[in-house]
């Protein structure tokens, strides 16, 4: 399967935009040209833009915490875990959660 362009992405006008310098930057997608069909307002079009940005750069986050939270739940398996070993889980759930901009 291929990999899609790495992220981070961002906005730029209607168009959504792959990280690097100016140079390096490629579309990756466009949210609405002028004639096609779209959301009814251009307010919804920019948070659907944002929305895909937010999911698709805070994505590798979140698989990385509920693979961490996985593992934790297949290892603990009654055992008692050291209090470090839950900040831990606790803390990479909570990067992953305000990457996609969860309060």
């Amino acid at each position: 399967m291929t990999k899609h362009t790495a992220t981070p992405w961002q906005a730029c006008g209607s168009a959504i935009l792959s990280g690097g310098d100016a140079i390096q930057q490629r579309v990756i997608a466009v949210t609405h040209y002028p004639d096609m069909i779209a959301p009814a307002s251009m307010a919804e079009r920019e948070a659907n833009k944002r929305f895909i940005i937010i999911a698709c750069n805070s994505h590798d986050q979140l698989v990385a915490a509920l693979k961490l939270a996985k593992e934790f739940e297949q290892h603990a398996g009654g055992t008692h875990l050291p209090a470090s070993a839950w900040f831990a889980l606790h803390e990479t759930i909570n990067a992953a959660l305000n990457a996609a901009g969860v309060p």
